[in-house]
Formats: structure tokens, sequence, C-alpha cells
């Protein structure tokens, strides 16, 4: 879902445009929003990078936000492959956390609970 409302305030079209809802978009720019975000706190410890290589090997570009501005001197017309990288890191206090909710209320976690911790 897209979202495009011209009269809205500026914070509230930043808003939208950081959960890649916004269709205003800039001709000289690449988006490569993620749009599977369940907007929970799971989308705070996942972070998305792309990287631009040459087929050489060679980084051109990356961007951890989705949004790449393309510069003439960056991304010229050739042949590049583009990787996705997903990386979750949950803070140690997070995991302190729900442990101590599980002792307190004498909760099991699952076994697919505990892999992700």
């Amino acid at each position: 879902m897209q979202v495009y409302i011209p009269n809205a305030d500026k914070e509230f079209k930043d808003f939208l445009a950081d959960q890649g809802l916004s269709t205003a978009q800039d001709p000289d720019t690449l988006y490569a929003w993620q749009l599977n975000k369940s907007f929970n706190k799971i989308d705070k410890f996942v972070t998305k990078k792309i990287t631009f290589q040459s087929i050489q090997g060679q980084p051109i570009e990356e961007t951890t936000n989705g949004i790449m501005p393309l510069q003439e001197d960056s991304i010229k017309p050739g042949e590049y492959d583009i990787y996705f990288f997903y990386t979750m890191s949950i803070p140690q206090t997070y995991i302190d956390q729900i442990y101590g909710l599980t002792k307190q209320y004498s909760i099991e976690l699952t076994q697919r609970e505990t892999h992700i911790l």
C-alpha cells in the first residue's frame, strides 16, 4: 500500500516516506523499500542492507534505509550484482526482560522463541 497526500504537513509526509508509503518519489533516486514490516518490536531488531557490487565483486554503493540517491559518479550504466542482507540483533536487555517474565509468570518459551533469543 502506498499513499500520497499533497496537503499533509512535512512531519506526516516524512513518516509516510520512512514507512515506504509515499508515492512522491525523486526520479534520481533508487528505492528498495521493505514492504513486509510487521510494525511491532521485531522491526527494531532487523536491519536490511542493500549493496551494489561490480561483477568483479567490488562494492559500489550501499544503503541501510532502502533509499539511494543516484549521483553521476555513483552507479553508472553497466552490469551489477545487488545483494540484500538482513541482520537480526536482539539486545541483551530485551533477552533478560523476556527471561525475567518467563520466571515471574511461570511461562515456558517455545523452541522457536528460544531459538530467536
